[in-house]
């Protein structure tokens, strides 16, 4: 009998190479948030709505349009400061924080932006075959076209809105949701290359780079180790420093 196909969505793999029991604990808990992810799509729904923009040519006071946008995703949103204003007052100063630390992400990523492109694909669901039997899904978030010396190219931008205590190029350089999202755009378009470009707003910064055939098998070969592990219910379990920042610490039993 032929084996079942695996469809994955790359934020499966993700959280299970962070760790399996994460994994699990997450995809049996429907109403799963924290400010981090909040904090994260909120900012992402106001960088879409720029570049779709820009994509249209519609694009008039950038910053203003930001500013609008963030308004009315974080700071007007009830269910935001239902969620995370509590009676604490860690909490709601926490929340605050984030408002304002959304405020200058926004004036941030606008100067990031400031730079002739051509918009090709905004926010965009793919898939990418792994083997005859798994199949991963993601997003594009933002692929756009440049000219860099009289040339053009395809630039695919990944856009990190968390403080991150690591090297970013480093960082970058691991990072399999930019390696799915590369390989992904170049069997979809039949392109030779693709730049990758890390847009880290918290450091206000671009880095790019660009993925070997090296890379890509090292990808595809963490892909299918996931997901036999995730078919055939191993669980390894490896409790460290990460458990005191996780959102399940209080019913996890593999914790520190």
């Amino acid at each position: 009998m032929a084996d079942q196909k695996q469809i994955l969505t790359i934020k499966d793999v993700l959280d299970f190479c962070w760790c399996p029991r994460y994994y699990d604990l997450k995809k049996n808990d429907p109403n799963h948030n924290n400010l981090k992810d909040l904090y994260d799509d909120a900012l992402h729904k106001c960088f879409y709505e720029y570049l779709l923009a820009l994509q249209n040519n519609t694009l008039a006071n950038r910053l203003e349009t930001l500013k609008y946008r963030w308004g009315k995703e974080w700071i007007k949103q009830k269910k935001n400061s239902q969620i995370l204003c509590t009676p604490s007052a860690t909490k709601r100063d926490t929340y605050d924080a984030k408002r304002r630390a959304g405020i200058d992400a926004i004036i941030t990523f606008d100067k990031l932006m400031d730079t002739p492109q051509y918009p090709i694909l905004i926010n965009k669901q793919y898939s990418l075959p792994i083997t005859d039997n798994i199949t991963l899904i993601g997003t594009w978030e933002y692929i756009r076209e440049v000219e860099i010396n009289n040339n053009k190219t395809f630039q695919l931008l990944k856009f990190k809105t968390e403080n991150n205590r690591f090297n970013v190029a480093c960082n970058m350089n691991h990072d399999i949701e930019l390696s799915a999202a590369a390989m992904a755009f170049l069997k979809a378009f039949n392109v030779n290359s693709v730049q990758i470009v890390y847009v880290d707003i918290y450091k206000k910064k671009l880095v790019s780079s660009y993925r070997t055939q090296k890379d890509y098998d090292l990808f595809k070969q963490t892909v299918i180790s996931v997901a036999h592990c995730i078919k055939h219910n191993i669980r390894c379990v490896s409790p460290d420093k990460r458990c005191y920042h996780c959102e399940y610490r209080d019913v996890c039993t593999s914790k520190l």
